[in-house]
């Protein structure tokens, strides 16, 4: 059926590109005149379908099936419309009434089967044969259609229509085919064919179509009509056949234009708004919105008005000035009784102070990690021991002269070439959950790690015992951290005493420096700040949000500086930033810091000693720490102010751990001998501060009791 039709498809394939390039073409060169577009249009089309026919018929002109055959039931086929024309008229811009008068032709093919049974003359026996039918009628036809169409943006439209067939030139040819065996003789198909005289006279039709127009000339009057179409035939005769056709059409368009004169009337409106603006230099006006307020159209036969009413709104931009901001900040100095001075110098009295800093005799390992940690690696590298000039700064040093332990431990062994130190691998037992000879194997080797450590360092191999032991029980996660550790012990207990670190402390008296911030804004304060100052040093820092308060109190010897107190001057600024983006800073102010009495002249000393360590929730000292009372209480003058201050680790509530901060600090006061004396007594609780608690060695030192012995030389 296709055959039949190859000269339309041809005629249409060889048109669509010159069509669409010239499609193209006017829509990149749209008419510039300005033009009104009739109301009327013709267009003439013409298009191809897919067919799909639906029936149940056993006749068809003169023919009609065989008992063994099924009913005709479906089939395909295509449906071709010749060029046919079109007439539209405009209701309004989007929406049009069209008539159509269509001529076409429709072609189907119907199949179907049955079986029969014969005898095989050359065996004998019965064979059951296969006959297939086929159907194929066609028909000319003119039809009808009124319809409406509604377009879209960008020239898209969809249409209906219904309206009446008329079919002529009605025929149709159906072939009989018999599939016999092989070793049949095979007889050649019937044929026959003939007129559909029981088509009907007139057929109901429907048809909606969705497609586009494109322009062909740059007056836009001719347009392209590419379009995808549906239609539907009722029943071409009683209890017969139907078609539902889809397909492609394509199609030229006339619309007539005319040009005619179009004219614009537009009344402006214009107003100015005023607003301040920060950094401004000068007034500047400048557009800033251009809107239609409304709009109107009248049509008439000589020309199309356009009247429109719109707005301009200009800003008018005023420089803003700046906002009220001043700053002032005035000091005084506060006595330890209360009273204030205005004198602008403050005394610093130098004190020479003795740290005794515990070696913890333990290194602790990464889960399942044989190697050394690498903070272990650090050869006394980040501190000096012994000299008076030592840059020390209370607890901030202690970890790093802990994690040297390996290189202090060496050069102590270099210095007592008769001790002997024994390294010990803990691993945990099997009562504690742990795979005994796995962990055992695991604490030898992590002991053994140790001890080439030290070799490497240059001490003999012959000197270093290595050996394992199981765990105390753990209470927590953490413990079990504390328990992956290496022990080292000696017999000369030199080997494992405190660091000793001396340095000097300056401290300020008067103690406080009071700060009394003077601001005034008219924007509001939205921060402040006091940054102080030594020798180009930032010293310290006090800052906040929003208005400062009245007073500001710094305790020059608090310990929370960010450097150590010098003998030098101070400066002082204070800025001050408010909510508009304005700084203001006042001008670096002095202080004067006066020495009392030359370093050659220090006569008081400060001791501080720390006793470690305990294992956790424990106010008895682990047994590698024992051996630090009898050095401390020989350590300690006789005649001294002594503060015994015990601490915790961060495990635990924080209300319990205040106790038992309290009974170490008890403990060690009594193994030392402290109670009856004039010493103070404090528990401070959890240790916050001073170490890291997520590691052992910081919890370690955070379980501890510090004494503090002031006494004149």
């Amino acid at each position: 059926m296709i055959t039949d039709n190859l000269p339309i498809i041809c005629s249409l394939i060889f048109l669509m590109p010159p069509l669409f390039a010239a499609a193209a073409f006017a829509q990149t060169n749209p008419a510039q005149s300005l033009v009104k577009t009739s109301d009327f249009e013709v267009s003439v089309s013409s298009g191809l379908l897919f067919a799909q026919a639906t029936g149940n018929f056993r006749g068809i002109g003169n023919f009609t099936l065989p008992f063994r055959a099924a009913n005709f039931t479906g089939g395909t086929g295509s449906e071709t419309r010749f060029p046919s024309p079109t007439v539209g008229w405009r209701i309004d811009s989007a929406f049009a009434l069209t008539a159509s008068l269509q001529i076409g032709r429709v072609a189907a093919e119907f199949q179907t089967s049955g079986t029969t049974t014969i005898v095989n003359p050359t065996t004998g026996k019965a064979v059951e044969i296969v006959s297939e039918y086929v159907a194929q009628p066609n028909y000319y036809y003119a039809s009808a259609l009124l319809g409406a169409k509604y377009e879209l943006i960008g020239g898209i439209f969809a249409r209906v229509a219904v309206g009446a067939a008329a079919p002529f030139s009605t025929e149709y040819r159906v072939a009989e085919i018999w599939n016999f065996p092989a070793n049949m003789p095979r007889p050649a198909p019937k044929e026959t064919s003939g007129n559909i005289g029981e088509i009907k006279k007139i057929l109901p039709v429907a048809e909606a179509s969705v497609g586009m127009t494109l322009p062909l000339s740059s007056k836009r009057d001719l347009r392209l009509v590419p379009a995808a179409t549906a239609r539907f035939t009722l029943p071409t005769a009683n209890g017969n056949w139907s078609i539902f056709s889809f397909g492609a059409e394509i199609g030229v368009q006339w619309r007539p234009i005319g040009n005619i004169p179009v004219l614009r009337d537009t009344i402006v409106e214009r107003d100015t708004v005023s607003r301040l603006v920060q950094g401004a230099d000068s007034i500047i006006i400048e557009p800033s919105e251009y809107f239609i307020v409304d709009s109107a159209i009248t049509h008439t036969a000589e020309a199309d008005v356009y009247s429109y009413r719109v707005k301009q709104i200009y800003v008018r931009n005023i420089p803003k000035p700046k906002p009220l901001l001043t700053a002032d900040i005035n000091v005084k100095f506060a006595e330890t009784d209360g009273k204030e001075s205005l004198t602008a110098k403050v005394n610093v009295e130098q004190t020479l102070r003795r740290t005794l800093v515990p070696l913890l005799p333990y290194i602790f390992f990464d889960k399942n990690d044989i190697y050394i940690p690498r903070r272990y690696t650090a050869f006394e590298s980040s501190y000096k021991v012994g000299n008076v000039n030592d840059s020390y700064s209370g607890d901030v040093s202690i970890l790093p002269v802990y994690r040297s332990i390996l290189a202090i431990i060496a050069r102590r062994m270099k210095e007592n070439p008769s001790a002997k130190l024994i390294i010990t691998g803990v691993f945990p037992s099997k009562q504690q959950g742990g795979g005994e000879g796995e962990e055992r194997a695991l604490a030898l080797r992590r002991a053994a790690n140790v001890r080439n450590a030290l070799t490497a360092n240059g001490i003999d191999s012959i000197r270093l015992v290595t050996e394992t032991k199981p765990a105390e029980p753990s209470k927590n996660s953490e413990q079990e951290d504390e328990n992956r550790r290496v022990e080292f012990w000696s017999s000369h207990s030199v080997i494992l005493n405190p660091e000793i670190m001396t340095d000097t402390v300056a401290a300020a008296d008067p103690p406080t420096l009071r700060f009394y911030p003077i601001t005034a804004s008219a924007a509001g304060i939205k921060s402040w700040r006091i940054e102080l100052r030594q020798s180009g040093r930032l010293l310290r820092e006090i800052e906040g949000e929003g208005e400062p308060p009245e007073r500001l109190d710094w305790n020059v010897n608090d310990g929370g500086n960010k450097e150590r107190l010098i003998i030098a001057p101070v400066s002082y600024t204070f800025s001050v930033a408010d909510n508009e983006g304005q700084i203001i800073a006042t001008p670096p102010q002095t202080l004067e810091f006066r020495q009392r009495i030359t370093q050659r002249e220090i006569h008081f000393r400060r001791e501080e000693i720390t006793v470690m360590c305990f294992n956790y929730d424990e106010t008895d000292l682990a047994a590698a720490s024992a051996a630090q009372i009898d050095f401390i209480r020989d350590f300690l003058p006789k005649k001294a102010n002594f503060t015994v201050i015990g601490s915790t680790d961060t495990l635990g509530e924080e209300q319990y751990n205040k106790g038992l901060s309290m009974r170490r600090a008890r403990a060690v006061a009594r193994q030392l001998g402290l109670l009856s004396s004039n010493a103070s007594i404090i528990g401070m609780g959890e240790d916050v501060a001073s170490f890291d608690n997520k590691t052992p060695e910081g919890r370690f030192y955070s379980r501890r009791v510090r004494i503090i012995v002031d006494y004149e030389r």
